[in-house]
Formats: C-alpha cells, structure tokens, sequence
C-alpha cells in the first residue's frame, strides 16, 4: 500500500499538467481493509445468487459476543410492537359510530304517509274527487241529518 501511494501522487501531478479538456473524467478509490464479502453486495457467490457461507466466518460470528448481543438487539427492534389499548378502544368506537342509525317507527310511517300522498297528488282527477266528497261529508247539514 505504501508503494501505490507515490506512484498514485506521481499520475495526479502528471494529469493536472494536461490540458482541462482533454482530461478524461476518471475517479480512482482506494479502500484498504475492506474484504470480499464486506460490502453491501457481495462478491462471491453461488450458482443461485445467494453468497457463499465460510466457515471462517461463522466461526467468527459465533465467537464475537458483541456481535451476537447486536444481532440480538436488531431482531428485538425488528419483533411487532404490542398494541395500544387505548387504539383498541378507539378502533371498536370508530366501528360502532359507522354502523347504520335504527330508524323510528313513526318516522317510518311519516315518511311512507309522504309517499303516498306525493304520489296520490299527481292523479288530478281522483285528488279533485277526494276534496269534494271531504267538503260534502263535512258540511254542517251532512252531519246533523244523516
């Protein structure tokens, strides 16, 4: 690694002695300490996809306390937290409040005595035939004489 350091700052001072627009946009990382599988896509895998298992490295995670304790802490975040009861309350009366109203039974019978008349009023004839046998009926000389 010490010997790529120089080499790497002799191509730096040789390229910024280039002209701008001739550079080429290259960008070089250099990562030490970094091993096939420890990054977020892994390297080495199967026929599958799937990346391979070492057991060099399973040795090294069974020995690893802190690494347990971590990864069991992770798969305690990772569990459903419990319900609220207070949500539980809100939900049951949520769901009573959208339940359909009873309606009374004389509104009912209102509101079919509407129908009925509403639709009695579009037959003219029949409407005017109604109103005189009424006027008749309740004349003062109908009463007291029949």
């Amino acid at each position: 690694m010490k010997t790529l350091l120089p080499a790497f700052a002799v191509l730096l001072l040789s390229i910024s002695n280039l002209s701008a627009d001739k550079l080429p946009n290259i960008m070089v990382f250099l990562i030490d300490d970094m091993g096939v599988m420890d990054t977020s896509v892994p390297f080495l895998t199967d026929e599958n996809g799937k990346p391979k298992r070492y057991p060099l490295n399973d040795y090294y995670r069974t020995q690893d306390t802190g690494l347990q304790q971590r990864t069991k802490a992770v798969a305690e975040a990772k569990k459903p937290l419990p319900t609220d009861p207070r949500l539980k309350e809100l939900e049951a009366y949520l769901a009573s409040t959208q339940k359909p109203l009873v309606e009374d039974s004389k509104l009912t019978a209102l509101k079919r005595a509407v129908d009925l008349s509403t639709k009695q009023l579009t037959n003219k004839r029949l409407y005017g035939a109604q109103d005189i046998a009424w006027a008749l009926i309740n004349n003062p000389a109908f009463l007291f004489n029949h």
